[in-house]
C-alpha cells in the first residue's frame, strides 16, 4: 500500500459538522434506527456492522451522535470506533468521509477521558475478556475471524482495518490493514508509552503492543 494512504489529518470542526445531518442518514441506511430519527441525530454508519445481530443504540448527547452498541458476554462495548470531535484529533487519510467511517483517531492524553458518560476507555483486562470470550464461543475459527468486519464478525464487535497516525510520518506499521485501540495501561516508561490491542487483516488472533503515546489510533468504549 502507498504511505501517503496513511496520513491522518487534523480537521475543523465545522468542516466535520456541515451538512453532517445529510452525511450521517445517508451512511447509516444499512441497519435502521430503532429508537432515533437518522434525519434529525447524525446516525453513524452501520453498514459494516452484522444486520443479524441484535443491537442496541446509545445517543452521545454531546455532539447527537447515535451509535450501535452490543452485548459481548458480560460486557457491553460502543460497536463502532468513537467519532467524537476534540481540537487534537484527526481524520484518516486526511479525508473528513473517513471520520464518518472509521471514526477519530486520538492520542492517549485525549483517548483517556474522551468516552461518554457511562462509558469509559477499556483497559487490558477488558481485551483479555472480550478475547477469551471470543476463543471460548466462536467455534474454533480464530479471534480475528470473530471480531472483524469483511471475515465472519460473529459478534458484533466489527472491528475495521484502516490504520493510524503517526505524527510526522506517513502512518504506522507500514500498511493501512490495521485496527489499533487504546487502553488505560501504561508501560514501564509511563512517560512515553501506552498499551494497545487491536486486529490485523491477515492475522487471526488478537494483537499486543505498546505504541507512544503521542500516536493517534481508534477508540472503543466499553460500558462502565
Amino acid at each position: 500500500n502507498s504511505s501517503s494512504s496513511l496520513v491522518a489529518s487534523s480537521s475543523n470542526e465545522d468542516d466535520v459538522s456541515s451538512s453532517s445531518k445529510e452525511k450521517y442518514s445517508s451512511s447509516s441506511a444499512a441497519i435502521p434506527s430503532k429508537l432515533y430519527d437518522c434525519e434529525k441525530y447524525k446516525c453513524v454508519t452501520t453498514k459494516y456492522l452484522n444486520p443479524e445481530i441484535d443491537y442496541g443504540e446509545y445517543l452521545d448527547i454531546r455532539d447527537s451522535l447515535v451509535y450501535r452498541t452490543v452485548q459481548i458476554g458480560e460486557q457491553v462495548w460502543i460497536a463502532q470506533n468513537l467519532n467524537h470531535y476534540t481540537v487534537n484529533s484527526y481524520c484518516y487519510a486526511d479525508k473528513d468521509v473517513n471520520c464518518l467511517l472509521y471514526g477519530r483517531l486520538y492520542d492517549w492524553e485525549s483517548a483517556r477521558s474522551i468516552c461518554p458518560e457511562g462509558w469509559h476507555l477499556p483497559d487490558t483486562l477488558d481485551f483479555n475478556i472480550l478475547r477469551d470470550y471470543a476463543i471460548e464461543n466462536n467455534g474454533g475459527i480464530g479471534v480475528g475471524t470473530s471480531l472483524m468486519h469483511g471475515r465472519s464478525d460473529k459478534f458484533g464487535f466489527s472491528s475495521l482495518a484502516h490504520g493510524g497516525y503517526k505524527p510526522g510520518k506517513d502512518g504506522i506499521c507500514g500498511d493501512n490493514d490495521a485496527d489499533f485501540f487504546w487502553t488505560t495501561i501504561e508501560t514501564a516508561e509511563k512517560n512515553k508509552y501506552a498499551e494497545v490491542r487491536g486486529f490485523r487483516s491477515k492475522k487471526d488472533y488478537m494483537i499486543y503492543s505498546s505504541l507512544k503515546k503521542e500516536w493517534f489510533l481508534s477508540v472503543r468504549c466499553i460500558k462502565d
